[in-house]
């Protein structure tokens, strides 16, 4: 098996990628894009040695890197998902993350978008916990 068309490094390269992308539409501070593109070019360093490399250690360097997701990587990629769901209203949520736990803050209209928003944070990769602290009304 040729290690860099493999599923794994496939759907790594894509999903650092699209972080990538993410945060610099996200609206991110300055600081966290650049830990970010830092974060990026580690993970893309990685993918290009296990490309040239072919061997397990390399495939397990490039779990290692994938699995340090950065908390401006993670806050880029919730803001991303809630921005993607019209139905949440993502404009009047405010996303902050530490230590990978993601806190969300502002105003929703419904109970139910409060719920909606806390999933779609929970799906995102790298999260380990939400603290939903969303207000509900106008």
């Amino acid at each position: 098996m040729k290690p860099f068309t493999s599923p794994r490094c496939t759907f790594l390269g894509t999903l650092s990628l699209v972080t990538g992308l993410a945060l610099l539409a996200s609206g991110c501070s300055k600081q966290e894009q650049r830990q970010a593109e830092h974060t990026l070019k580690e993970v893309g360093n990685t993918t290009v040695s296990v490309a040239k490399k072919g061997s397990k250690t390399a495939l397990n360097a490039l779990d290692k890197a994938a699995d340090t997701t950065t908390d401006a990587a993670i806050t880029g990629s919730v803001k991303t998902q809630l921005l993607a769901d019209k139905w949440v209203g993502a404009s009047k949520i405010d996303v902050t993350t530490k230590n990978h736990i993601v806190t969300l803050t502002g105003k929703v209209p419904s109970p139910q978008q409060r719920v909606r928003a806390s999933k779609l944070t929970k799906d995102v990769v790298g999260v380990h916990g939400v603290e939903n602290k969303l207000g509900v009304g106008k």
